[in-house]
This record gives structure tokens, sequence and C-alpha cells, in this order.
């Protein structure tokens, strides 16, 4: 498997609760739990937009109750594919390979 270094500028408060996720979660490193984040993203990607949906109406509920309608999830949704224009598996955003790799690691 072919590793690539990513970085990024987090807000105070990003890294604030990214510290306090890696400690709470029992992570070993806050990089292990950006890429167990980072996986958790990108395998949703791979699920039908229906069961995608469900699942973000599930996470949203649990992070913030009655935040969101059903409706507004299911809008931004759609605005999200139009967007992409479609998944990014389908746009060849990801190539076969990455893909195969994805699943390997599950």
């Amino acid at each position: 498997m072919h590793a690539v270094s990513v970085s990024a500028k987090l807000t105070r408060r990003e890294a604030e609760l990214l510290e306090r996720l890696t400690r709470a979660y029992g992570f070993v490193s806050k990089s292990e739990a950006i890429r167990s984040a980072l996986r958790l993203y990108l395998n949703l990607f791979e699920l039908k937009p229906k069961d995608r949906l469900r699942t973000l109406q599930v996470i949203n509920e649990l992070i913030a109750p009655s935040a969101k309608t059903a409706s507004d999830l299911i809008e931004e949704e759609h605005r999200e594919e139009d967007e992409l224009g479609g998944s990014p598996w389908s746009q060849g955003c990801w190539s076969g390979s990455s893909r195969k790799s994805l699943r390997a690691e599950k």
C-alpha cells in the first residue's frame, strides 16, 4: 500500500476537539483519529445514496438532535450530488486500485 502524507491547518476549536476525541476514544495519536475519520467519510461514499442518507440521519440525530430535519438532509445530499456530478467513484475521482486498497483495509 502506498502511503501519502497530508497536512491541514485546524482552527483552535478543531484542534481542541481532536485532542479530546483522541484521548476519549483511546486513539494512539491524532493522526490515527484523523485516518479513522477519513476512512469513515470515504466509506460513506461507497454506500448507495439512500443508505448514505439514512446513515447521515442517524449520525445527525446522535450528534445534534433536531438540528436539521430529514428534508434538510435530503436537500443537502442532492446539492452535494449535483456539485460532484454524482458519486466520486462513478466520476473517476478515485481509481479502481485505490478503491480496492480501501476495501482491503477494512
